[in-house]
């Protein structure tokens, strides 16, 4: 991916916090982004609405290749 000028990211709607502990805990070697609102989950269609333990929205599991102009390439979601 690096190779072809791609970069590697995760989002996530966990707090900045959480994900800045995980990639240190982690030793992550990319960016890990938080959508509290999960503005950008909803938008690729990633929103599991009250999958939470507390009842709020979290991302499926999912691996996309994003264009550089935000397009979808390629989706894989989990089931």
């Amino acid at each position: 991916m690096r190779t072809k000028k791609g970069r590697i990211l995760a989002i996530s709607a966990d707090s900045s916090d959480e994900l800045a502990a995980l990639a240190v805990d982690e030793m992550l070697d990319f960016a890990l982004l938080s959508d509290p609102e999960a503005r950008v989950i909803t938008l690729y269609g990633l929103a599991h609405a009250e999958g939470g333990l507390d009842g709020e929205t979290i991302a499926l599991p999912a691996t996309l290749l994003v264009r550089s102009d935000g397009t979808l390439a390629w989706r894989h979601v989990a089931g």
